[in-house]
């Protein structure tokens, strides 16, 4: 078997576990993450995986993925009706796909426990948390003083 073809069986034998919440997890890697590299995608998903740890976010990938606070979402995507369809992207969407499945295993935190991330062209007032790193274009953050 292909080695391909080997993370792909093994993507969708995870995935098939927990369903709704791997396809969350994997449209907000596809929509964020697309055209950044793995360990971009990787940082994106755990960004999401951190804040299930949080008691400032939802305990649910799906929920935390479409979290809104009035007309404003957490990932502008989901804000997006024309987004939010079948990825157009067939190739991109299966490596999104195998990365939530990677993630929802157990990878290494390359966000390092960030629970925020923005393009590196935007530069929003993030005075309240401390930068992480960047990876390909996005830049990470967590909470300096997170409380569990």
């Amino acid at each position: 078997m292909p080695h391909h073809a080997a993370l792909s069986a093994l993507a969708v034998m995870l995935v098939a576990s927990a369903p709704a919440e791997a396809t969350c997890l994997a449209e907000a890697i596809y929509y964020e993450a697309r055209n950044e590299p793995i360990n971009g995608q990787i940082a994106v998903a755990q960004v999401v995986l951190n804040r299930r740890q949080s008691p400032k976010h939802p305990q649910t990938l799906c929920a935390i993925v479409y979290q809104r606070k009035g007309n404003i979402c957490q990932f502008s995507w989901a804000c997006n009706p024309r987004l939010l369809s079948k990825p157009k992207d067939p190739l991109q969407w299966a490596i999104a796909q195998q990365v939530a499945a990677f993630a929802l295993k157990g990878l290494p935190d390359k966000a390092k426990g960030a629970t925020h991330f923005h393009a590196a062209y935007v530069k929003p007032n993030w005075r309240h948390l401390q930068r992480t790193g960047q990876i390909g274009k996005h830049v990470f953050y967590r909470e300096r003083n997170p409380k569990r």
